[in-house]
């Protein structure tokens, strides 16, 4: 089973419940199996809310032999957290940080050690396309001249778990041409902001 903690666009915290089960054939079956509305993000809430949601399905607490999440301290804490509880009423329960999770930190912390300029770049290419779709129909106008892929640029997310890799491949596929872009664009003077100027700085930088 895995638990993950969600906020909706209603500012409404919800709890997702994944399962992979394995009932008859020995398949592994990849099932969501809940969204629980939760006020209380304790520990205790948690827990509550999992086992109300499988009691409301009848399904026994019994059933689960392995429990997965991130590494937040209400989850994997030592003290107060889920597993903590789960291991107090269910000792066999085998847990294990999300492999994911941990790979996203690891590359988070990474990249805390690299240059902003490389973020603030991505960012601010896929600001200046997504907020104008002038900007954009200009910029396939370069495109259709230099026979360039048709492709959108990315936005960096958050919460992706290692997004980074995908977002700067698809600026280096277009690096040629975004610099043909902003020179263009920062020598007619559309942009009051210097932002425009900022990114075609970045795309000069030969580091």
């Amino acid at each position: 089973m895995i638990l993950d903690e969600t906020t909706d666009v209603a500012t409404e915290k919800q709890l997702g419940i994944v399962v992979y089960c394995d009932a008859e054939n020995l398949n592994l079956i990849i099932q969501f199996l809940d969204l629980v509305p939760v006020c209380d993000n304790t520990a205790n809430g948690l827990c509550g809310a999992l086992k109300a949601s499988l009691q409301a399905k009848n399904i026994s607490m019994n059933n689960i032999v392995g429990f997965s999440s991130d590494t937040t301290n209400v989850m994997f804490g030592s003290n107060e957290s889920v597993v903590a509880l789960l291991k107090k009423d269910y000792p066999d329960v085998v847990t294990i940080k999300c492999s994911c999770h941990m790979f996203h930190l690891c590359a988070s912390y990474a990249c805390l050690k690299l240059s902003t300029s490389l973020e603030d770049l991505v960012w601010n290419v896929y600001a200046h396309f997504s907020r104008s779709s002038k900007r954009f129909k200009n910029f396939e106008e370069f495109r259709t001249f230099c026979g360039t892929p048709v492709h959108k640029f990315l936005c960096l997310s958050q919460t992706r778990w290692l997004s980074m890799e995908s977002v700067v491949n698809r600026v280096l596929e277009q690096w040629s041409l975004l610099h043909l872009y902003f020179t263009d664009y920062v020598e007619s003077k559309c942009d009051p902001s210097n932002t425009a100027k900022s990114i075609l700085q970045s795309l000069r930088n030969v580091f």
